[in-house]
């Protein structure tokens, strides 16, 4: 098997970090994310961490800040989909956008990972951890 060294070279891999409560603890993510870069062998280039409630609009929770920072090829690693986002749609829209732009993704906690494009396992999945995201906001706010 031949490996292209230059994709790999040039691929950055980006690590999104996201809480919302008091509680929650942006040091149990990192180490999640680094030990599962250690444990596939590669490194995060960067880290962009947030602490603010999905509720903020995408600017406060740095997602076009993220967004711009990657390019096809490169790769955005996250502890578990619901940082993304807490509604459906916000989760599916920014994995739309990873997929239009060929963005490799990684989600741990559910193993979702594509590489540019997903196949029909991986949007199930996506959907459901997004809508099982969503009613546990609501069920939390209630």
């Amino acid at each position: 098997m031949l490996f292209d060294l230059s994709i790999a070279i040039t691929m950055k891999t980006v690590a999104y970090l996201r809480v919302s409560t008091g509680s929650q603890d942006l040091a149990t993510q990192k180490l999640a994310v680094l030990d599962y870069a250690r444990q596939k062998h590669f490194v995060i280039d960067q880290f962009i961490e947030v602490r603010v409630s999905t509720r903020q609009s995408p600017v406060r929770r740095r997602i076009e800040e993220l967004l711009g920072l990657l390019k096809e090829g490169d790769r955005l690693v996250v502890s578990e989909l619901s940082r993304l986002g807490r509604s459906l749609g916000q989760v599916i829209h920014i994995v739309d956008e990873l997929v239009r732009r060929k963005i490799h993704f990684v989600a741990i906690k559910e193993a979702i990972h594509f590489e540019g494009k997903q196949d029909l396992q991986t949007k199930m999945m996506i959907a459901l951890f997004g809508l099982f995201a969503e009613v546990e906001r609501d069920l939390i706010s209630e």
